[in-house]
């Protein structure tokens, strides 16, 4: 596919888009030539992977909605075939069920990391409680939600030099000055800390 198929395909930038080709091929991904940018054998491999961790988190998901519904046991069993299956039951397609499989397909998460697929559908699940907040009587809503804990450590630990240099009380100065010395030296500690205590699911 050349250039600038996959430009309009994935609305990217030049920039951006030559970007992500340049790591791709560095990682032996994909390939260009005459006709454009192509999969490598690896690449199609690791491509086809993804699409069956894709189908197996859809199939998570699905059975997770419909038994919020009563639709669905938590014992049905379900396999990378089945999500057709798995929402259509023992019977015809139902209104019910046709809409599960609508959210579903409707909702897109994207991160920059690989997520697994236990993970991916607890990230899917807390975007779709997302969505019920803002969607209200409309049809659709775009939330991105984006965190960097480097940045707010270093946001707070400013406001906290500011605190620190406007307190006149030589006690209370002394405890803050004491925070910000502990943030300062265990920064990387401080934020596994703070990923467990009000990020652990």
């Amino acid at each position: 596919m050349r250039f600038t198929e996959l430009r309009k395909q994935l609305s990217l930038s030049d920039a951006g888009l030559a970007k992500n080709l340049r790591r791709l091929q560095s990682n032996g991904l994909v390939a260009s030539g005459e006709r454009g940018y192509s999969l490598t054998d690896k690449g199609a491999e690791i491509t086809k992977q993804l699409s069956l961790a894709e189908e197996m988190r859809k199939q998570k998901l699905a059975k997770k909605l419909l038994i919020g519904q009563k639709l669905a046991s938590p014992k049905d069993p379900f396999t990378f075939e089945s999500l057709n299956v798995l929402l259509s039951g023992h019977e015809p397609l139902s209104r019910t069920r046709y809409e599960a499989r609508a959210v579903i397909e409707a909702l897109d998460v994207t991160s920059d990391r690989e997520l697994d697929t236990n993970t991916g559908v607890r990230v899917y699940a807390a975007a779709l409680r997302m969505v019920a907040a803002a969607l209200a009587s409309e049809r659709r809503a775009k939330l991105t939600v984006t965190i960097d804990l480097d940045k707010g450590f270093d946001i707070v630990e400013k406001q906290l030099e500011e605190e620190i240099n406007g307190e006149k009380n030589d006690t209370k100065r002394k405890k803050l000055e004491a925070i910000h010395r502990q943030l300062r030296e265990r920064r990387d500690a401080n934020i596994e800390e703070t990923q467990k205590r009000f990020l652990s699911s």
